[in-house]
C-alpha cells in the first residue's frame, strides 16, 4: 500500500488537499446550510415549489448542472476518504444533499426525523440563536 502512495505522490498531495478542504468546509458549510434552513421545511410529506420568475428560470439550468456537480464530485471524494485520511461519510452525506434524485426529499425527512439527528441539528440551529425544525411524524 505504501509503494502506491509512494508511486502516485502528485495523487495522494491532491487527495490529501481535497479532504483538508472538504473537512474545513463541512464545518463551516453545515452549520450555515442548518441555520438558514426554514423551520418548517420538513413539515409537509411533498416539498414545496416556488414560483419562478422569468430570470430565474433561466439561471435554473446552469445553476443546477453546478450544483450536481458539485454534488458529484464531493460524492466521489468521500468515496475515496473511506479508504484514505478523511470524513467519508460526512463528505459522502453533504454531496447527496446537492443531487437532484427521485425520493431525496423522503429520505432527507427519514434521516432527519431520527431523533439523535434531529437533536443534533436542533443543536446546531440553537448555537446560531434559530429555533428548532419542525417534523411532521405523518406518512414518512
Amino acid at each position: 500500500m505504501f509503494d502506491w502512495f509512494s508511486q502516485n505522490e502528485s495523487l495522494t498531495w491532491w487527495l490529501m488537499v481535497i479532504s483538508i478542504v472538504t473537512f474545513f468546509g463541512t464545518l463551516a458549510l453545515v452549520p450555515l446550510i442548518l441555520s438558514i434552513m426554514p423551520v418548517d421545511y420538513y413539515s409537509s410529506t411533498a416539498r414545496q415549489r416556488r414560483e419562478r420568475t422569468h430570470m430565474q428560470r433561466a439561471l435554473l439550468l446552469p445553476l443546477w448542472l453546478l450544483k450536481n456537480l458539485f454534488g458529484m464530485l464531493l460524492v466521489i471524494a468521500g468515496m475515496l476518504m473511506l479508504v484514505l485520511p478523511g470524513q467519508g461519510l460526512l463528505t459522502i452525506f453533504v454531496g447527496l444533499i446537492f443531487l437532484d434524485f427521485p425520493g431525496k426529499y423522503r429520505m432527507e425527512r427519514k434521516m432527519v426525523s431520527n431523533d439523535s439527528v434531529l437533536r443534533g441539528i436542533n443543536w446546531v440551529r440553537a448555537k446560531t440563536g434559530k429555533p428548532p425544525l419542525i417534523i411532521s411524524q405523518d406518512k414518512q
